[in-house]
């Protein structure tokens, strides 16, 4: 193990470069240290997966890196799970007349190939701009490898330095390198980069420019993109009464860009602008903003913006803040002792009234006498809502009482004496027979659920001699059961811990053989199931992420699990006594899932085929090939769905790949240097290379 350690180690520093860069004048670091959304490497912890990252003067194919920052822009993602980084970071300082600009970077969390992560708008002196795009799979891939592939699409883009992480022999840590050319005829002044909002997030960890060489012939300048398809802004001025900014004001919020689809905005603050003013950054996508403005010792107001009829918000817009009241109190668990670490959140409850969501008004974590305050509520105090939290507890909710007992008063949270207490945590029981009804002694029953810091937590019991299981004091709202004992086929169950659940019937049964055959899904012109699709690899992974089955296909197509899953967590009314099984791996076919009796002895699974889109371009009055393009496709009315920018090779680019059920109005766009921009809409003409002409600008 440590020969093999100590080879991946070697890896990463050839990768990195020890050697230096052959003409390292010729190269300008470019400083992060003052960008917003920067955080030094050296401030992570020991164990984070960011600390990993090699620092200092490093030196990626023979260009040098000044690895000390970390410039991370927004993703949804991680913004969904509260990790809130920047939506933008401006004024990035350069001014130097550069030929080309180096960047070393990561994806966080494994992305869409063709999403575009972020832009990056290039300011010169002689006022031009230039905007690059920084996209999935084309560039950049997920900063955790975990059996993904490393490479890359973009001819300039490159894996650069992989490291192994530590207790996982199978997963690395990888940082990708960039390179854009940039326009020569005027200094670059300053970089601004700006999330594109997409599933994943870009770390930035070092940009550096390399000096325009005056004597040699410029390769044409990356095209620049269109960013305003992805991203726009708003200003908020925050007031107090009396009109004064707020300093330290903050906005958190949601897009909708469909009725169903949300987006969760990144950090914004007043931070990188003046006191009370924030920037908000947004989908371009967006139909509604659902926005909170806080500030301490203010009440949080909430903001419900609509876009008009073009699709437009309001550019500026002043929010007036009123004082809160400070409260407090005391969190103890179920025998009165008082409770460290708490969390208590302090909420205005939804009265049901149209457009009055709950509204988080602070959130404040006991001391070591289990005492909290805030200083974020509204004097009438009206559906005031209390939700405490703690590892070794059950989320407890109780609401502001007008006198009586077991609720705080509006007297006792003034005076800073209101008690919390947490409930006494359900218990989840049953009983696991056979399909005779006989109990099972000895088998193992395992649960998982998450508890509210969003651990992971698995427990296992084995039943007694009359078949019986108990997990005492479960502290989440939701749980999972699985058996999965050799000798009977395993099953698993969704257990609901809103209400003190009954107790849990398991029968186990052997289960009949299930075959499953992976074949080309049939077409309209064929509308003959296709044939059999060796090597796709099946699963039955349960929605708490448990693996119960995974097999590759025959050279016919097909597979067989002896002792299939006969009860599934996931199951709904519509899919009783089904389990879901996925079919992927197969290149060139969509992942299917389909629901399957287990039961039914065999079943077919039918994989669409991914057909390709691809353009041309033409000049209008030459009719000659354009080779330098860019193309981007998206979907209407939200435009949320989108497939590119995609960069000409050999005068073709790729638009996108769809299977036949996925055909949709697109609009396509089609950029030039030089040349007037196309974009129209049009349904794609699949399985051929559609030509477009292009009109020189005027």
């Amino acid at each position: 193990m440590t020969r093999i350690v100590s080879s991946l180690f070697l890896l990463g520093a050839l990768m990195s470069g020890t050697l230096h860069a052959a003409d390292e004048p010729k190269f300008v670091p470019v400083p992060l240290e003052q960008a917003a959304g920067s955080k030094a490497l050296a401030d992570y912890p020991a164990n984070e997966g960011w600390r990993a990252v090699p620092q200092g003067r490093q030196v990626f194919e023979q260009v040098p890196f000044d690895v000390l920052h970390k410039v991370q822009l927004a993703g949804n993602t991680d913004s969904k799970d509260g990790r809130l980084y920047v939506a933008r970071s401006l004024g990035i300082a350069v001014g130097q007349r550069l030929g080309r600009l180096h960047l070393l970077y990561a994806a966080n969390i494994p992305g869409i190939p063709g999403q575009p992560l972020a832009a990056l708008r290039l300011h010169y002196s002689n006022g031009a701009t230039q905007t690059l795009f920084v996209t999935y799979g084309v560039h950049v891939k997920n900063y955790y490898g975990d059996g993904e592939p490393d490479e890359v699409t973009d001819a300039d883009s490159k894996l650069v330095w992989r490291g192994p992480r530590p207790n996982k022999p199978r997963s690395f840590y990888r940082l990708y390198k960039t390179t854009f050319t940039l326009r020569t005829d005027s200094a670059l002044e300053t970089i601004d980069a700006f999330s594109l909002f997409s599933k994943s997030s870009l770390g930035i960890f070092a940009m550096t420019g390399e000096l325009a060489d005056g004597g040699a012939t410029q390769t044409a300048p990356t095209a620049s993109s269109d960013e305003s398809q992805y991203h726009n802004s708003l200003t908020l001025h925050i007031q107090d009464p009396s009109g004064n900014a707020v300093p330290g004001s903050h906005v958190r919020g949601i897009v909708f860009d469909t009725p169903t689809r949300t987006v969760t905005l990144g950090r914004m603050d007043d931070s990188a602008s003046e006191p009370g003013i924030v920037p908000v950054d947004f989908p371009a996508s967006a139909r509604e903003l659902r926005l909170v403005v806080e500030a301490k010792n203010y009440v949080p107001m909430e903001t419900v913006l609509k876009a008009g009829p073009g699709g437009g918000f309001v550019r500026d817009m002043t929010v007036k803040l009123e004082p809160g009241v400070r409260i407090g109190g005391v969190v103890r668990d179920p025998d009165g002792s008082a409770v460290a670490k708490a969390k208590v959140g302090i909420y205005r409850a939804s009265t049901g009234a149209a457009g009055e969501p709950e509204l988080r008004y602070a959130e404040s974590t006991t001391d070591k006498r289990g005492r909290w305050s805030a200083h974020e509520v509204p004097e009438n105090m009206e559906h005031l809502r209390f939700r405490i939290t703690h590892s070794d507890f059950r989320a407890t909710e109780v609401a502001l009482s007008g006198g009586g007992k077991g609720a705080p008063t509006r007297e006792a949270l003034l005076a800073g004496d209101a008690e919390l207490r947490f409930e006494n945590a359900p218990t989840i029981s049953g009983t696991v027979r056979d399909a005779a009804g006989q109990p099972l002694a000895s088998i193992e029953v395992t649960l998982s659920r998450t508890n509210p810091p969003k651990n992971f937590i698995t427990e296992q019991v084995r039943t007694d001699a009359q078949g019986h299981f108990v997990f005492p004091s479960i502290e989440s709202s939701r749980a999972r059961l699985y058996v999965n004992d050799p000798r009977f086929a395993p099953t698993a169950y969704l257990v609901n811990l809103d209400q003190p659940p009954g107790p849990v019937d398991i029968t186990l049964t052997t289960g009949k053989p299930l075959k499953l055959r992976a074949v080309e899904a049939p077409t309209r012109l064929n509308p003959e199931i296709g044939p059999a699709l060796a090597g796709a690899i099946f699963s039955v992974v349960d929605a708490g992420g448990v693996m119960f089955w995974k097999a590759n296909a025959d050279f016919r197509g097909e597979a067989i699990w002896d002792k299939p899953l006969q009860h599934s967590s996931e199951a709904g009314l519509t899919n009783q006594g089904k389990i879901p099984v996925h079919a992927q791996g197969v290149g060139g076919y969509r992942q299917a899932t389909a629901w399957i009796d287990p039961n039914a002895g065999e079943a077919l699974i039918k994989m669409e085929k991914w057909i390709p889109w691809k353009v041309r371009a033409i000049d209008a009055e030459t009719k000659e090939p354009i080779l330098n393009f860019t193309t981007l496709n998206s979907r209407p009315p939200t435009f949320a769905d989108k497939f590119g920018p995609s960069r000409a090779i050999n005068g073709e680019a790729l638009a996108g790949y769809f299977a036949e059920t996925f055909i949709h109005e697109r609009v396509l766009t089609i950029e030039a240097e030089g040349y007037e921009t196309l974009r129209f809409p049009l349904m794609p003409e699949l399985g051929a290379t559609n030509t477009y002409e292009l009109k020189r600008k005027k």
